[in-house]
């Protein structure tokens, strides 16, 4: 289902996306400013729409909603966020809404760039799980980019063109770029994939962060997939609380770090440093630190949802000799 012109402009002003980038984007994909408006514009959506599963245990269905409107009321006005493939397919209809051309397709991330990969992990090899991340592919003028708007600590903040090996800094001093080229551990050596990659520093090595193809997915794709996921328990569908959300200075203009809380940890990244800014012991410490941090208010019925579950936060947990 389409956002109606009532939707796209309550999306755009809760976005604050500027008058005059709402102008740009209104001239279409190949508009002159149309790059830099959907640049602005995803990361507009990177400072508003957190990444977060906290309906798997805060609500009373325990599950991820799908529904376009549903999406919609619990980003716009709700000031919440949702996984990848609500926040995606809720953006890509946003950006059609202006006459460009977006699809979304499935990604496989490499273990060292999820977000639970233990600190130190070895990055040298890749080591790609199954489809877990969706990716949007927008054209603008010529080219197709890859447009992430709903990504963890190792997604890039702005368009990534779809071009073989053009490093470009992103979220300073990390920079990223896409290689095309064989996926490790496939059979086939002919085969194709774009590869996302990042390095901490110009002379860093670069770590992998998911794989990609072209092929485009369908809604029934992705509803398989939440399947799978329930099935297996993995991802996004295991019930740990989860929350992340992209910082940027000098008015929304540049990234600077991030916010993430997974489980019972908070930790901040600013240019480069990260440091675990807080540990909870207690469901109301969590509860605190997403209004605090993350700007998302559950009502008190939202968060007796959780109780019972393993996720569940409890005073008894403390380890007052730790």
């Amino acid at each position: 289902m389409a956002l109606s012109a009532e939707q796209v402009d309550t999306y755009l002003a809760y976005l604050d996306v500027p008058a005059p980038v709402v102008a740009q984007l209104r001239q279409g994909p190949d508009g002159p400013r149309a790059l830099a408006a959907v640049t602005v514009l995803q990361r507009r959506q990177l400072a508003a729409v957190p990444l977060e599963n906290l309906d798997l245990v805060y609500s009373s269905a325990h599950s991820l909603p799908t529904e376009t409107d549903v999406v919609f009321r619990n980003i716009v006005h709700r000031k919440r966020g949702g996984v990848c493939d609500q926040v995606h397919v809720l953006f890509a209809k946003l950006l059609r809404s202006f006459g460009f051309v977006v699809y979304c397709t499935g990604g496989r991330l490499n273990a060292a760039a999820g977000l639970r990969a233990a600190p130190g992990m070895d990055a040298s090899e890749p080591s790609f799980g199954p489809w877990v991340h969706l990716n949007t592919i927008v054209t603008i003028g010529p080219s197709d980019y890859l447009v992430d708007t709903s990504h963890g600590p190792s997604g890039s903040p702005s368009p990534v063109r779809l071009a073989h090996d053009e490093p470009a800094v992103d979220m300073w001093p990390r920079e990223r770029r896409l290689v095309h080229g064989p996926l490790p551990g496939c059979a086939h050596p002919l085969q194709r994939w774009w590869r996302l990659q990042i390095r901490a520093t110009a002379d860093a090595p670069w770590m992998d962060v998911w794989a990609f193809t072209e092929t485009e997915w369908l809604f029934h794709d992705f509803e398989m997939l939440r399947v799978a996921y329930a099935r297996l328990g993995t991802s996004w569908a295991a019930p740990q609380p989860a929350c992340f959300r992209t910082l940027f200075e000098d008015d929304g203009d540049t990234p600077v770090g991030y916010d993430l809380m997974v489980g019972d940890e908070l930790r901040r990244c600013y240019k480069g440093k990260v440091q675990v800014t807080h540990k909870f012991y207690a469901e109301q410490d969590r509860v605190d630190a997403l209004r605090e941090v993350f700007g998302i208010e559950l009502t008190a019925e939202e968060q007796g949802q959780i109780a019972g579950m393993a996720a569940e936060l409890k005073d008894e947990d403390f380890d007052y000799y730790g």
